[in-house]
């Protein structure tokens, strides 16, 4: 997604503190993603977890890019579109819950 769309995206945040500080007052690693997957959001926890100062370097990134998975990188898609991305248990939750069902 083109990068002025992802900061729309997440301007959601940044003009509602209720909803940024209501995601960094959950005590684990959160992030935010549109139906791309890209990340639009993070809880300072998270941000904290990477060693990453804000938001900037994680805007558009997949989960597997952001936490440096060995396999994001290996097709041009990006995360969840490798062989390997079959069996990855976090790519399984996102798509079950993008289409409505819950997942962990």
């Amino acid at each position: 997604m083109p990068r002025h769309e992802l900061e729309l995206q997440t301007g959601v945040f940044k003009t509602s503190p209720f909803y940024s500080e209501m995601i960094d007052a959950i005590p684990s690693l959160v992030m935010v993603l549109n139906p791309q997957r890209q990340i639009i959001f993070a809880n300072h926890h998270l941000l904290e977890f990477l060693g990453l100062p804000d938001l900037v370097s994680l805007l558009g990134a997949r989960p597997g890019e952001a936490i440096g998975c060995v396999h994001a990188d290996e097709m041009t898609g990006g995360c969840g579109t490798t062989e390997h991305c079959s069996t990855c248990g976090a790519v399984k939750a996102i798509i079950s819950s993008l289409s409505g069902t819950p997942a962990t």
